[in-house]
């Protein structure tokens, strides 16, 4: 009966353990995904009414060049999405080529004026 108990209390703490792991990586992400909005909108102040596909390539940028993790500098974001591009794992839209990216995102930067 002793291992019996023991099993149960063992899954039990494991069922904490991973609970509490996933909800500390939930918020960890979420911190991190609002960072990366706040960067792309030093650049893109209304990057939320910008079309689907245009913000779905900065996201992809800003993921892989982790642009959370640079200053929040407008310079500094450009400067990271650019070396996204050259990332040969780049998280780019379906149907994008690297090519195709890079001349979106030069066009978004000359509206922008950057």
């Amino acid at each position: 009966m002793k291992k019996g108990m023991l099993g149960i209390v063992g899954v039990g703490v494991f069922v904490l353990v991973l609970a509490g792991a996933t909800a500390v990586g939930r918020m960890a992400g979420e911190e991190a995904g609002s960072r990366s909005k706040e960067r792309l909108q030093l650049v893109w102040p209304s990057i939320m009414d910008m079309p689907v596909n245009d913000r779905a390539l900065l996201v992809g940028l800003a993921m892989t060049c982790h642009v959370e993790d640079r200053p929040a500098i407008a310079g500094d974001v450009v400067e990271c999405l650019r070396d996204a591009l050259d990332d040969p794992h780049a998280a780019l839209p379906k149907g994008i080529d690297r090519n195709s990216a890079r001349a979106k995102l030069d066009q978004l930067l000359r509206q922008q004026n950057v």
